[in-house]
C-alpha cells in the first residue's frame, strides 16, 4: 500500500465524531452588518431574512469544511505515527 493509499484509507475511516478542539483555520466570509430597523417593516424583514440566510450559508460552509478537513487531518496524524511502536502496559 502506497503512502497515498494509506492516507486515503485513514481519511475514509476517520471517526465521525469530530473533537470540539479541532477548529481548522477558515477564512470567515464577511457578512454585512445586521440592518437597522426603519419605518418600512416589510423591507426590514426582507433585509433581516437575507442577512440570516447569508449567515446560515456561511455557517454551513464552515461546518462542511471542518468535516472534510478533519478527515485529512486525522489521516495525516495516523500516517505520521504509523511506525511508532505501541507498548501495551497491563493495568495494575
Amino acid at each position: 500500500m502506497t503512502p497515498d493509499d494509506l492516507r486515503a484509507h485513514f481519511a475514509a475511516h476517520a471517526p465521525d465524531d469530530i473533537p470540539s478542539w479541532f477548529q481548522p483555520a477558515v477564512v470567515e466570509p464577511s457578512l454585512p452588518s445586521l440592518p437597522e430597523r426603519g419605518s418600512d417593516d416589510t423591507a426590514d424583514n426582507a433585509a433581516v431574512k437575507a442577512w440570516s440566510d447569508q449567515r446560515s450559508q456561511a455557517h454551513l460552509r464552515r461546518e462542511q469544511y471542518r468535516y472534510f478537513a478533519w478527515r485529512w487531518y486525522y489521516a495525516d496524524q495516523m500516517v505520521a505515527l504509523k511506525d511508532m511502536p505501541i507498548s501495551l502496559q497491563p493495568h495494575g
